[in-house]
C-alpha cells in the first residue's frame, strides 16, 4: 500500500467492524421479532462459517431477504420509532441512487474518495434476493444487462477511475452524456428488472441487482429459502440452510484462505474516507 500502512490498515478495519456489528445486531433483532427473513450473505456469510465473526481483513458486512421481506424491512425499519440507525432505499427516499438499501450508522461519516457521491456513515449493504430466467442464454442476458445499466450508473458520478480501471476514454465521455439522466435513472431500471423475476415463482434466485459474481449468483432457489443460525462474534445470526452450496458457489474451495488475501483486502482502504 502506498498511503497506509498494514497495521492503520488492521485498526481502521478493526474500528469499523465494531461500527458495523451493533448494526448488525439491530437488524437482527428487528427482523426475528417480526418474522422477516433475512441471511448474512457473501462475505459476511463466509466470516461466519469459516471465523465465527468478520473476515479479519473485511471492512464491510453484506445481508440477503427474499424480495417480499426486503419490502418489508425497508417500510417497517424506515418508520421504526426506536430504531438507532439510519436507512435508504429507493421505495423511501427520492434522492437515494443506489439500486439496493444501506443502513448506516451517522455518528460515522464514509465516502470513496473517486465517486462523486452522498456521504453516508460505515454501513451495512441490504440486498434482495430475486429470480432468475430459467433458461441460460436468457441468465445470461439478463446478467449483461444488469452490468451494463449498473457501469452506466457509476459512470454518471464517478470523478477518477480506480487502478488498472478499463475503458477510461469510454468512460468519460459517458460520463459527459449522462450525467443529467443521474445515477438514480438507472438504479431504478436496475431495481424494475430484478422485480421481472419474482422469488416465489422462480426455480433459481440471487442477487442479480448486484451483478459483481455474475452467474455464480444463480442458484436454486431451495439453496438459499431455508435458514440455519450461526455464531458470528458473539451472538448467533441467520445463513443459508445450505450454505456450503452457497459459499462453494460464489468462492470454490471457502475454507481455504486464498494466498495474499489480507494483504489484498486492505488495498482499497486508501480510497475511502472515514470518519468516527
Amino acid at each position: 500500500m502506498s498511503t497506509i500502512s498494514a497495521k492503520e490498515a488492521q485498526l481502521k478495519v478493526k474500528k469499523i467492524q465494531d461500527t458495523i456489528y451493533p448494526i448488525l445486531c439491530e437488524i437482527d433483532s428487528f427482523c426475528t421479532k417480526r418474522g422477516i427473513q433475512y441471511y448474512l450473505c457473501a462475505g459476511s456469510c463466509l466470516g461466519a462459517v469459516r471465523h465465527k465473526g468478520f473476515i479479519p481483513w473485511d471492512d464491510d458486512a453484506d445481508i440477503m431477504l427474499p424480495r417480499q421481506y426486503y419490502d418489508r424491512f425497508i417500510e417497517e425499519y424506515s418508520k421504526y420509532q426506536d430504531r438507532k440507525y439510519q436507512i435508504g432505499a429507493i421505495s423511501i427516499n427520492k434522492d437515494w441512487n443506489r439500486e439496493f438499501c444501506r443502513v448506516w450508522n451517522d455518528k460515522t461519516s464514509l465516502h470513496l474518495n473517486k465517486l462523486e457521491d452522498v456521504n453516508l456513515g460505515v454501513f451495512v449493504d441490504v440486498f434482495p434476493i430475486d429470480g432468475f430466467p430459467t433458461d441460460k442464454v436468457a441468465q445470461r442476458m439478463y446478467l449483461a444487462h444488469m452490468k451494463i445499466l449498473s457501469s452506466l450508473g457509476l459512470a454518471t458520478i464517478k470523478s477518477e477511475f480506480f487502478e488498472g480501471e478499463k475503458f477510461r476514454f469510454l468512460k468519460r465521455i459517458l460520463k459527459v452524456i449522462l450525467k443529467p439522466l443521474g445515477m438514480r435513472y438507472f438504479a431504478k431500471k436496475m431495481d424494475k428488472l430484478a422485480r421481472k423475476y419474482p422469488f416465489s415463482s422462480s426455480k433459481y434466485v440471487g442477487v442479480g441487482i448486484a451483478p459483481g459474481y455474475g452467474k455464480r449468483e444463480i442458484m436454486p432457489k431451495s439453496v438459499i429459502e431455508k435458514e440455519i443460525r450461526m455464531r458470528f462474534v458473539d451472538r448467533d445470526f441467520s445463513i443459508p440452510l445450505d450454505y456450503d452450496t452457497y459459499l462453494s458457489n460464489l468462492y470454490g474451495n471457502y475454507m481455504e484462505i486464498p494466498r495474499n488475501a489480507e494483504e489484498n483486502g486492505y488495498t482499497h482502504l486508501q480510497d475511502w474516507d472515514i470518519k468516527f
